[in-house]
């Protein structure tokens, strides 16, 4: 794996995926979200940098193409009457998507309002509106 050089390089190396003992043993020093480069033929990359408690050595694991969890109220629970800042579990469905199609999937599940604004918005190049997604 090709990490970018730096000062670091000679404290830091690849670490195993963080999983089991490993989990309990580690501590999150740094997370770095590295875009893809499309004229390259590159995907996006999630960089884990985190340390082993018991030994004190640090590792980079690098996650090609990351994938994310979000969540979408059920459409029987949904009420637009305020915004909510949680809701319980239960009454959320779980979508993984890749980082890279977080916006295309929330604008998905709006429907076709949703669709039609992400159309508009890349059409006009008004990339500042993809903002109004993460509300």
């Amino acid at each position: 794996m090709d990490l970018p050089s730096n000062s670091m390089d000679a404290q830091i190396s690849v670490g195993p995926q963080l999983s089991g003992n490993i989990k309990e043993n580690a501590m999150l020093l740094d997370v770095q979200y590295v875009r893809p480069n499309r004229k390259e033929g590159k995907p996006d990359y999630l960089y884990l940098i985190w340390k082993d408690l018991l030994t004190g050595q640090k590792y980079t694991t690098a996650i090609p193409e990351p994938k994310m969890e979000i969540y979408f109220e059920k459409p029987e629970f949904r009420n637009f009457n305020y915004n909510k800042n949680y809701e319980v579990m239960d009454k959320l469905d779980k979508v993984v998507t890749k980082y890279t199609n977080i916006i295309p999937t929330i604008a998905n599940d709006m429907g076709d309002a949703g669709k039609n604004y992400l159309s508009r918005i890349y059409e006009t190049k008004d990339f500042k509106r993809l903002n109004d997604f993460m509300l």
